[in-house]
């Protein structure tokens, strides 16, 4: 991961180990990297490592870990794809943010996980696979509220308008 200045158009840094999926927190203080064996959480003043999250995708199928990773807007969760032990496909852990503790209550799910997002009101986790299906959670209870099927092919990628209304 190379990091640039937006002003200058230079690169002022790199991040050893470090590698896609990338994303900032909402307040910036925090960077999200894919790293071996999972995830790395990187503190963007000192550029140090402040965490790691494992999870380990299952082999052939590296989309898991260049689509599932999201950071809820108020900064307070974070999901990534995979599974500490990296044995089912479509595995996910959420986290509590930046501590990085396991937020007890996800049911593991054996899907082909894509993408995932949280609503802008960080109230409900999304997450798409492969196969057309897009699963709603409650983020509270962690439970899976409804699965939507009315996707014919796979689902890439998910955002939402600012204003929450539309997906």
């Amino acid at each position: 991961v190379s990091l640039w200045s937006t002003e200058s158009w230079q690169e002022k840094k790199r991040l050893p180990d470090a590698r896609y999926p990338t994303v900032f927190s909402p307040d910036g203080q925090w960077l999200v990297t894919g790293a071996v064996g999972g995830y790395r959480v990187w503190n963007t003043r000192t550029w140090q490592a402040a965490g790691f999250c494992p999870g380990v995708p299952v082999p052939g199928f590296l989309w898991q870990s260049e689509h599932g990773v999201a950071i809820s807007p108020d900064g307070l969760l974070l999901v990534t794809a995979g599974h500490p032990d990296g044995q089912k496909v479509g595995q996910f852990q959420v986290w509590d943010f930046p501590s990085l503790t396991i937020r007890p209550g996800f049911s593991p799910q054996v899907f082909e996980h894509a993408p995932a997002v949280f609503t802008p009101d960080s109230k409900h986790l999304l997450i798409g696979d492969q196969i057309g299906r897009l699963m709603v959670w409650d983020v509270d209870e962690g439970r899976l509220e409804d699965t939507r099927n009315e996707h014919t092919g796979g689902i890439t990628a998910i955002c939402y308008a600012r204003d929450g209304r539309t997906m």
